[in-house]
């Protein structure tokens, strides 16, 4: 299950919950008697393990963690350290200030135990960053093939270094010139043949053997990969390490035997139901929380341009099923009376004033509660889309009609790993994210899609 987390990520996030856990004695100790601590601890156990929760949960949504898989300058990642543990001591003020009457929580703490974390993560940091950079940490990597998936997952192991794999070469299994192979290929240079690969594995010292491979491997290859695997080198097709590195399914190179060997993960009869009911029942208390929210947009909608509040479109459901997404409006009323169905696109004229603000902040979905009230819609899976433009992307985009075995969300994966979609080319990178959820979705998944979801909203990223 926790496969869907980059394991450096897991590891960083992992030793920053046992620093921010520790670190509450020494600041107790600063300030309070040895017998209060203990007696403070034994009848408040939650409240060392609730801060450290804090932490954590604003340090994923403030993007922390993501620079394990982005190179930032050093500066940028302290900054962003800084503000979010600067985040997570106002809250944690906020909320204790709120339960004075209930317990006895010393202010004082929180600033000291801040200070402590914020040093103690600069350096826990410098330490992670050098041994995830050591040569040793680095799994030496050999790409079978040099056709276009070869090139594709080369392109992509050198975009994503923090991940820990080096790619050392390739084994050439199309007929090039040399211009071809420099122009192509670059620094990264084709070490030989595919009769070469056991001496070229011995010679580099190699990790990992990814087979890129268009045609069918011969029984010579087949053997030989064998042999490596036999002696300890690891052997994975292209589709399963592009997918393990990018979090997406590779579909350009999937053939038609990945669905008919049952790749989707099945979830039972109990557990539909649990999920159908978790939904509707969330989908009812933020209803009711965001109520207040709702009726001051639908009052400020209203006074714009006095059109329609709300604005109901035919959507794409699970198995294909047609139903009437709600939204609040944002855009001028009958704005596709004379162009027809078409993507938004940037700065887009049709959209009101109110329906900038409210696209940024993603609140023109809040009605979509409703939807998933009906059963229509969950709180996580693959964006519903219209049924003009479903016909029209089954057409070009192989295994598109994949995505409707699930009921759609009101967020998903490809929203949080992905801009909005405007074009052929853009819904089927949003696609690749969805198959990727379908294959993988549990419960923590859909949480780590929350609270990813979270962050985009507070920044506004990715609205159109």
């Amino acid at each position: 299950m926790l496969e869907i987390i980059p394991p450096r990520k897991l590891n960083l996030c992992l030793g920053d919950f046992i620093i921010i856990t520790l670190l509450q004695i020494p600041a107790f100790f600063i300030i309070a008697e040895r017998g209060y601590i203990f007696n403070f601890i034994k009848s408040h156990l939650w409240v060392f393990l609730f801060i450290p929760f804090v932490w954590i949960f604003v340090f994923y949504t403030s993007r922390v963690y993501e620079v394990i898989e982005e190179t930032r300058d050093k500066i940028s990642d302290t900054n962003i350290l800084i503000k979010a543990a600067t985040i997570s001591i106002i809250i944690l003020g906020f909320f204790f200030y709120l339960l004075q009457p209930l317990i006895d929580f010393p202010q004082r703490v929180l600033l000291i135990h801040g200070f402590l974390v914020i040093v103690a993560l600069y350096f826990w940091r410098l330490i992670f960053v050098k041994l995830i950079h050591r040569k040793e940490a680095f799994k030496r990597i050999l790409i079978l093939g040099t056709d276009w998936s070869a090139r594709e997952i080369a392109r992509e192991i050198i975009m994503h270094p923090n991940l820990g794999y080096a790619l050392v070469g390739f084994i050439e299994s199309l007929k090039l010139s040399e211009e071809e192979k420099t122009e192509i290929f670059e620094k990264k240079i084709i070490l030989g043949k595919e009769e070469e690969i056991m001496e070229i594995t011995e010679k580099y010292q190699i990790d990992l053997v990814i087979s890129a491979l268009s045609e069918r491997i011969s029984q010579k290859i087949t053997k030989s990969l064998l042999e490596l695997q036999q002696k300890g080198i690891s052997i994975v097709e292209m589709p399963d390490f592009y997918e393990k590195i990018t979090r997406k399914i590779p579909i350009e190179h999937l053939r038609s035997s990945w669905i008919i060997l049952g790749q989707f993960k099945e979830i039972t009869k109990v557990g539909l139901t649990l999920e159908s009911l978790l939904n509707i029942l969330f989908a009812f208390i933020f209803l009711i929380l965001f109520f207040p929210l709702m009726f001051i947009i639908a009052l400020l909608i209203k006074l714009e341009d006095k059109g329609p509040i709300f604005y109901c479109q035919k959507r794409v459901g699970k198995k294909n099923k047609i139903f009437s997404s709600i939204k609040f409006r944002t855009m001028k009323p009958e704005a596709e009376k004379e162009t027809g169905p078409t993507w938004t696109t940037e700065d887009d004229s049709r959209i009101t004033k109110i329906g900038k603000w409210l696209r940024k902040w993603r609140l023109d979905e809040l009605p979509q509660l409703v939807n998933i009230l009906l059963s229509q819609m969950v709180f996580v899976g693959p964006r519903p889309e219209r049924p003009e433009f479903v016909e029209k992307l089954k057409k070009q985009i192989p295994f598109y009609d994949l995505r409707h075995l699930v009921k759609p969300g009101l967020t998903g994966w490809a929203q949080v790993k992905f801009r909005y979609g405007a074009s052929v080319q853009e819904a089927l990178e949003k696609l690749q994210y969805d198959l990727y959820y379908i294959k993988h979705r549990s419960f923590l998944f859909d949480l780590i899609i929350i609270l990813k979801t979270i962050e985009v909203v507070l920044t506004g990223r990715g609205a159109r």
